[in-house]
């Protein structure tokens, strides 16, 4: 017997419950094709069309009723206010998902909505077609204002949701309710509605304890006790769905396994270390209501195994990363980067290194996205080593590299990425290597003999590094792309055939440590970031910065994120000395500014050995945003962080860019003074207008909120920061205890960090800072600074201190001073 399943509809309100069939991925092949765009010189999204989305959308035919689909999944949005399937594929696929739902009305009448989408949407209602939508707009979403035309009594809504994959995408639509009369909306379920609807709650009330474990036991939290109808065995699996994402190298998933469900408010589910899994990872929920349906709910956690890995300061350089590159050859892994180090520690190529090796074969081959991030590692090592080489992997290596697609100029169908900075860099140095070392073969893609492709290859790098010695880094200080472009400069550094190549990319490396340097604090990169993900803000310590930085100064953590780390640890390659501004010392600030991009991004960081304050300025204030991550706060010496932005999308750990904790849905004005900050949001009609304050209660010492005021302390680092809309804590859901929002159409923040040597007692600091005067009239936003006196936000958006201009006149050069800091928390260069 069917059941109704209800929910009321008001107006604003989104249609987020369905039954579902799919997705359904399908493969595209397509004509290759050339064409011509230039590389994305900033961190903004770029929006560029393939020639394979032309012809998908010329062979689209008019979409029938799908009279054969079942519809048999529930989908449960929880917090999310899309029917959203986002992802990524690494090769062209069609994406199709057919939705349905039920609108009971009292009589006849049409009905307004609002529908969002990316890809292409059409609607039928009781079997007739009444709505088509296809903006195509590939990860922009548009907006159509539509009417449905209902019946009186029970209407069906069916939905075909339809995308061309190209890599990421986001794979969505959203319904909003327009009109003013309460809607009654329901699914038809064989279940008994009631337990579904428990089963749905007691999920969506779920937390994990923290957001990083790190060899410790792995704790839910569970507000409330499971209903005792409701199954007492909740189902779990780990990165259930999960689609390779680029930056890591693999993709380990876990068998289902059960919890018993009791009384308890802390779920215990074992030690850490136990999953054998790094970086963030998602962990699937699931209460059975009936054989044929369970209500699942993904939370997402970050897991770091501590590696034992002694590294003595009074060791030399070359024996720590001999250690570390010994340890790294030992693993037991098909991976290239184990691969490298094998070869390059034993210096012989036995069964177990072949196979490592040729673990990238198939993504090379198929063209997959970030083939590019493995070809130009893997000809490196072969161009260092091939004497090595059996006669039959070099014989497919070559095969490989005449196979390959270098650039948009040589005929393709692939949706490989070429236009931000690192894939660009990575392709031009895989075209250099490939054409030198196969110089008097044909390449079969472009037809060009192999000394063309080391000459095309050749120019293009040049090119590629006067821009980047002109402009710095266009996603300026990412933790996740930095590390790419460490495996191109070392490629180049150890098997260029040209010096001045060789001396540009050492160069390269200079300027990339140096920009290292500067912005570690708290044994990770803690700073601002052009492109970040969330797995990069809450699992830093997995990140191959921090672990070069372990090996190369003794502050970091080892981890297995292998790709750049193998690189540094084979290379003879030296950073120059900054271990004065990496390790801090007492009663010492070190002041940094420098622009990246040819947008010109201001950097601006300031840190002492217990906090770092880091502010990005000329972010395209009050326009759309992306992956920009634009504040971020550090205290003391264990990765705490702690960072405001605007969400992208509701979905706690959804993957749109941006994202709820990565990025931002619309940049700030951000203007910084040594260790305070002001910033200002200002909203349009489609923005989410809220911003949140990232705060991991289980990592502070103390944590003090009011209506204004928010005050942390770590060890002897303080930050305490002013909301003008008021703070509103988080304290259910997914993002309880680590969640502080701030609502309303235009908002001003403060952040000031200080320390006890700077402001003495944690409760000095608080009172000193909350008894601020606060002004803001006219545009204008001013605060009375206990250290540094009157700061003012102008109507321009210039800052003034005690009336006089703050002037930001730093350009590309990374350079950084040091000061010293008396007991008063005053200053003076050293």
């Amino acid at each position: 017997m069917l059941n109704y399943y209800h929910f009321n509809i008001n107006n604003g309100d989104k249609l987020n419950r369905w039954m579902y069939s799919g997705p359904y991925n399908i493969p595209f092949d397509s004509d290759p094709a050339v064409f011509y765009e230039p590389v994305n010189l900033t961190e903004e999204y770029r929006q560029v069309e393939y020639p394979l989305r032309s012809q998908y959308l010329q062979q689209r035919k008019e979409k029938e009723y799908p009279e054969t689909e079942g519809f048999e999944n529930v989908y449960f949005p929880f917090e999310s206010s899309r029917f959203d399937f986002s992802s990524f594929i690494t090769t062209p696929h069609v994406l199709k998902t057919y939705a349905k739902t039920f609108i009971k009305t009292n009589e006849e009448q049409t009905l307004s909505f609002r529908v969002i989408t990316c890809g292409s949407v059409d609607i039928w209602v009781n079997k007739k077609h009444q709505v088509k939508f296809s903006p195509f707009t590939r990860n922009i979403p548009s907006t159509e204002n539509i009417n449905l035309s209902l019946q009186a009594g029970e209407n069906e809504i069916v939905v075909l949701l339809e995308d061309l994959a190209e890599r990421d995408v986001n794979y969505y639509f959203e319904l909003i309710y327009k009109d003013h009369r309460e809607l009654e909306n329901y699914l038809l379920v064989n279940e008994d509605p009631i337990k579904i609807r428990m089963a749905e709650e007691y999920l969506d009330q779920l937390h994990f304890e923290k957001d990083i474990y790190i060899n410790e036991e792995l704790t839910l939290i569970s507000p409330s006790s499971p209903d005792a109808s409701l199954d007492s065995n909740m189902v779990v699996e780990i990165n259930k769905n999960k689609l390779i994402n680029p930056v890591f190298t693999t993709n380990q998933s876990s068998p289902k396994f059960g919890i018993k469900l009791d009384d308890n408010k802390v779920i215990n589910m074992g030690k850490s270390q136990d999953y054998n899994l790094s970086g963030l990872n998602e962990f699937t929920f699931g209460i059975r209501v009936s054989d044929n349906l369970y209500v699942y709910r993904t939370l997402a956690v970050s897991l770091f195994m501590e590696r034992e890995m002694v590294m003595e300061p009074h060791w030399k350089l070359d024996t720590r990363k001999r250690k570390a590159l010994k340890y790294f050859a030992n693993l037991d892994q098909k991976d290239l980067n184990v691969g490298i180090a094998k070869l390059m520690y034993f210096n012989y190529l036995d069964n177990s290194t072949e196979q490592a090796l040729r673990s990238c074969f198939e993504e090379v081959e198929q063209k997959e996205d970030c083939a590019d991030f493995r070809l130009a590692p893997l000809l490196a090592v072969f161009q260092m080593k091939n004497s090595l080489f059996p006669k039959q992997l070099q014989e497919d290596i070559k095969r490989l590299s005449l196979n390959f697609r270098y650039w948009i100029d040589e005929p393709g169908n692939d949706v490989m990425w070429y236009f931000s900075e690192n894939h660009a860099f990575l392709f031009h140095v895989s075209q250099y290597l490939a054409g030198h070392l196969f110089a008097e073969d044909v390449f079969q893609v472009s037809k060009r003999m192999g000394w063309e492709q080391r000459v095309l290859g050749r120019t293009r790098l040049l090119h590629w590094f006067d821009n980047f010695f002109e402009y710095g880094f266009a996603e300026w200080n990412s933790t996740t792309y930095l590390p790419i472009d460490l495996i191109g400069f070392y490629s180049l550094y150890e098997s260029a055939p040209d010096k001045d190549i060789q001396e540009l990319a050492k160069k390269a490396l200079d300027k990339t440590f140096k920009v290292i340097a500067i912005n570690m604090h708290g044994k990770t990169m803690a700073s601002t970031y052009g492109r970040v993900y969330e797995h990069d803000l809450k699992a830093m310590e997995n990140s191959e910065i921090s672990n070069i930085s372990c090996i190369l100064w003794g502050e970091g953590y080892f981890n297995h994120s292998l790709r750049a780390p193998v690189w540094f640890c084979l290379s003879e390659y030296t950073p120059p000395e900054y271990q004065d501004i990496v390790r801090m010392e007492d009663n010492q600030a070190m002041l940094a500014e420098y622009t990246q991009g040819i947008k010109q991004i201001y950097s601006y960081v300031y840190k002492t050995k217990e906090y770092s304050l880091a502010g990005a300025m000329n972010i395209s204030p009050n326009e759309k945003g992306h992956q920009q991550h634009v504040m971020n706060v550090s205290l003391e010496n264990e990765n705490t962080t702690m960072w405001i932005n605007n969400p992208g999308e509701t979905a706690f750990s959804g993957k749109n860019r941006p994202s709820f904790w990565a990025g931002n849905g619309r940049c700030p004005i951000i203007r910084q003074h040594k260790n305070i900050m002001i910033m200002k949001y200002k909203f349009q009609d489609d923005d989410y207008k809220f911003t949140h304050v990232y705060l991991p209660a289980w990592d502070m010492d103390e944590a003090n909120l009011s209506e204004n005021w928010l005050f942390v302390r770590k060890g002897d680092a303080y930050v305490g920061m002013y909301s003008e809309t008021g703070f509103v804590p988080v304290k259910e859901k997914a993002t309880s205890c680590r969640e502080v929002r701030s609502y309303g159409s235009e908002q001003h923040y403060v952040i000031k960090c200080s320390s006890h040597k700077e402001a003495g007692a944690f409760k000095d600091f608080m009172e000193k800072l909350s008894n601020s005067r606060i002004k803001h009239n006219s545009n204008e936003f001013s605060i009375e600074d206990f250290q540094y006196g009157d700061l003012k936000l102008s109507e321009e958006n210039e800052l003034y201190i005690n009336r006089l201009l703050k002037k930001y006149s730093s350009n590309q050069d990374v350079e950084y001073k040091k000061l010293n800091i008396d007991s008063e928390g005053g200053e003076k260069v050293d």
